[in-house]
């Protein structure tokens, strides 16, 4: 079987998987249970601070920043990355099957009364990401995890103060429209008939007005609390593994000629209302008995909806899968911004400098990621 067969297979279970997961979710919901997307849960569930790329990049090493900003996303994540112009866009997924499962409801009643614990394992995710480069051919799955955030917008109930008043009003004239549809259904009087319907506008109107403020009051709650708090310290930890193919240089390419493991651990801190400093440590062992070390920092500098970057991150392994006689890149230096053109789509955006181990120059290298934000 050839290599984009194995690909085709691999990602056709995930997906399988990945479907299974959302058929589920859709089981336990009554219609009722279906938040309006102008809701106050339906805003709070979707108040992402900070949005990194799909964790199986990470293995991959095909993400615009060496160094992720710790953070998670309620909504299923789908992620195109581009590493330099001379290869094809890759695809990732990701999504939280707990979350999902268990919590994905109308009202967040389930998972305020949820422990501490259960509401931890509820941000554990499941990704897959290809990445195809020449010859060789790679897919890598992982888990993530967010270990510790120090903001809920799930938890805040000033946003369920704020709109009661709203959601009062809305309930009182749906009531009177309902009331007077069965008045007009019974009157036999044409000119009663009149009367009554346009009273029906009146409040149709006002129940429109009422949920346009909603509307407005959600998107300014929204932006000033991610102003507030996009840059709150959090801490992620991820495993996964990886394979490669060789599609030309191997007799049957249909077989990995390498397998890898990894894992790291990711922490972010915010300075001030402006920046935000990020860590990681990465470790990867592959089966031709090469291993990856790197660790690095990273500085932003902007609001949650634009921010550039600058990073810096020292490989204290080598970083190449197979023996080559060109010297080793060690370290590299990144320079790159985070650009959300809306709220579900956003474009990250790096150039890269490798360096050898004396830290010279040694390669030039763009890359853009563009996410993609499915709420359901």
């Amino acid at each position: 079987m050839e290599p984009q067969g194995i690909y085709f297979m691999g990602c056709l279970r995930i997906v399988k998987i990945f479907a299974l997961v959302l058929g589920l979710s859709t089981l336990g919901f009554s219609q009722d249970e279906i938040e309006d997307e102008n809701s106050g849960t339906y805003t709070a569930k979707y108040t992402n601070f900070n949005v990194s790329s799909v964790p199986a990049f990470v293995l991959l090493d095909v993400t615009a920043n060496k160094v992720q900003q710790a953070g998670y996303s309620r909504s299923i994540k789908i992620d195109w990355t581009l590493k330099n112009y001379k290869n094809t866009p890759n695809v990732g997924l990701e999504l939280q099957p707990l979350w999902l499962l268990l919590y994905n409801r109308g009202d967040l009643k389930k998972y305020r009364n949820a422990t501490d614990f259960e509401r931890t394992l509820s941000t554990l995710s499941v990704s897959i990401g290809t990445y195809n480069q020449d010859f060789w051919r790679q897919i890598a799955w992982a888990l993530k995890i967010n270990l510790y955030q120090e903001v809920d917008p799930l938890l805040n109930p000033s946003l369920d103060e704020v709109l009661g008043d709203f959601q009062s009003e809305k309930k009182q004239y749906m009531a009177i429209i309902e009331d007077l549809k069965i008045k007009i259904k019974n009157e036999k009087s044409e000119a009663a008939v009149k009367s009554l319907k346009k009273k029906m506008y009146l409040y149709k109107d006002s129940l429109f007005n009422s949920e346009e403020k909603q509307i407005e009051l959600n998107k300014i709650y929204k932006q000033e609390f991610q102003k507030d708090h996009w840059n709150v310290p959090s801490v992620d930890f991820g495993i996964g593994r990886l394979k490669i193919y060789d599609v030309q240089n191997v007799p049957d390419s249909s077989k990995p000629i390498i397998r890898g493991f990894g894992m790291w651990l990711s922490g972010s801190k915010g300075i001030g209302y402006r920046c935000l400093l990020s860590g990681i440590m990465r470790f990867q062992s592959y089966s031709d008995n090469r291993v990856k070390f790197l660790m690095g920092s990273s500085l932003r500098y902007g609001n949650p909806r634009y921010n550039l970057y600058a990073e810096y991150s020292y490989d204290f392994a080598n970083n190449y899968y197979f023996e080559s006689e060109r010297i080793v890149e060690k370290s590299t230096l990144g320079i790159g911004g985070d650009f959300k053109i809306n709220s579900i789509i956003q474009l990250n955006l790096g150039l890269n400098i490798n360096l050898d181990q004396r830290f010279n120059f040694v390669s030039l290298l763009p890359a853009a990621n563009i996410i993609c934000l499915m709420n359901l």
